[in-house]
């Protein structure tokens, strides 16, 4: 694979038809490949060889994209996705072409591991922040950052961001004194939920004669 790619795609080249809705109809998830200085292309990808992969891979993970089985080779991450918002369903994705000569912003998901002596007793785990926006090159970047728990043994024991097991490679760009994860005690839970119910119970009632938002599924325009 090129570089340090360790995943792999092969694309289509679309057509200006059939339209979007019947390519996803006929197994296939349109889309697009862009980037710095590149004439963006639309594309359409198996939909059986596409979701595996980024049920894997996500969007931190640089992947080798071929298109039309030819033998120039893109470097890409999954930037963007559209979704059916009545199924859930993928309905568009954009690749973005990355350079290995230059970094790029994104967020890097947490991952909670170990189990907390702390949590097993009478604390209540607090996981404050669920990702972390760092800088790296493309090749560097990593799927996810283990948060790991088992050192959290007595209530009001914490992990901030500048606790994390980050790779020399990659800066971290969120503040490092940043709450990741706090064994709370449990009155502290519940003093926390008695003023959410208090915000809820004064906040004003929702107007109910406005007219709606329509809520029907649209066809997504063709490209």
């Amino acid at each position: 694979m090129t570089d340090n790619a360790q995943y792999s795609l092969t694309a289509q080249i679309r057509p200006p038809r059939p339209k979007p809705h019947i390519l996803l109809q006929e197994g296939f998830i349109p889309g697009t490949l862009y980037g710095r200085g590149f004439e963006s292309i639309n594309i359409q990808l198996k939909k059986t060889d596409f979701l595996p992969l980024f049920k894997e891979v996500g969007q931190t993970s640089m992947i080798e994209l071929r298109l039309d089985d030819k033998q120039a080779k893109h470097n890409v991450l999954i930037h963007q996705l559209q979704y059916n918002h009545l199924t859930g369903e993928i309905i568009h994705v954009e690749l973005f072409k990355v350079s290995l000569t230059e970094t790029i912003t994104t967020s890097i998901p947490l991952l909670i591991v170990g189990d907390s002596p702390a949590c097993q007793k009478e604390a209540v785990p607090l996981q404050n922040l669920q990702e972390v926006e760092v800088e790296c090159f493309p090749q560097d970047l990593i799927n996810e950052i283990e948060v790991d728990i088992s050192g959290i043994e007595q209530i009001d024991d914490s992990i901030h961001v500048k606790d994390l097991p980050i790779p020399s490679n990659i800066t971290i760009l969120t503040n490092l004194e940043e709450l990741v994860f706090k064994a709370l005690a449990p009155q502290q839970e519940e003093e926390e939920e008695e003023e959410e119910s208090l915000l809820d119970h004064d906040a004003e009632p929702e107007v109910l004669t406005e007219k709606k938002e329509d809520e029907t599924q649209t066809e997504p325009a063709e490209e």
